[in-house]
């Protein structure tokens, strides 16, 4: 079980890296960044029971585009949205956002707001 508090909140996007990884992709809002003085995050949750700790995947900060945005209406963020980890298998045997060995998958994370970016993470084992 995934549970989230003040640090790990407001998941929207959710994706296996493997068979005890769950990757849980962040979007609070601009009324709860604010309450909470944070901004958003990706985590990699081992649900193999819940004593174990997430660990920050990806940290996202604010972008120039992001920031003007913030300094004009006081709201402004990047969240980390469009999170997706596949090997492009589409059969019923393998949902996706489960790959079958993640290192021959493809994992992409989109910036939304700011400049909008899609990013590719890529291992550095490959």
């Amino acid at each position: 079980m995934v549970l989230g508090d003040a640090r790990h909140a407001a998941f929207d996007n959710l994706a296996f890296a493997d068979e005890r990884t769950l990757l849980a992709a962040e979007d609070r809002g601009d009324g709860l960044h604010a309450q909470l003085n944070r901004l958003d995050s990706v985590w990699a949750y081992d649900v193999r029971g819940p004593q174990l700790r997430p660990r920050r995947f990806i940290a996202l900060g604010r972008d120039a585009v992001a920031t003007a945005d913030a300094a004009a209406t006081g709201e402004g963020d990047n969240e980390p949205t469009g999170l997706h980890v596949s090997d492009g298998d589409t059969s019923v045997h393998q949902p996706v956002g489960r790959p079958w060995s993640p290192d021959d998958a493809r994992w992409f994370v989109t910036q939304q707001h700011g400049l909008n970016q899609v990013f590719e993470i890529v291992s550095s084992r490959r």
